[in-house]
């Protein structure tokens, strides 16, 4: 029989999870971004090469212009602080 303990716990383990497989992606995609942005390329073919939408890339785009030579955690840290 499982307790109320165990099932917070689980639902818990789960959040973190999705939750670190959401920042696993985002940092790939930041790091992805911020290497073509510093080659000089712009939004829209970033977005082409990356096979995504301008509109889904511009959050990452943007903070990436904001700090072009920090890391891709460093940057990720300041989207999650807005």
């Amino acid at each position: 029989m499982c307790n109320l303990s165990d099932y917070v716990e689980e639902i818990g383990r789960e959040d973190g999870m999705k939750k670190g497989k959401e920042a696993g992606a985002a940092l790939i995609l930041i790091s992805q971004i911020q290497k073509k942005y510093l080659r000089g390329k712009p939004l829209d073919v970033i977005a082409e090469e990356l096979e995504e939408e301008p509109a889904a890339l511009s959050v990452y785009y943007n903070a990436v212009t904001e700090n072009p030579h920090a890391s891709a955690d460093k940057i990720w840290e300041n989207l999650q602080k807005k």
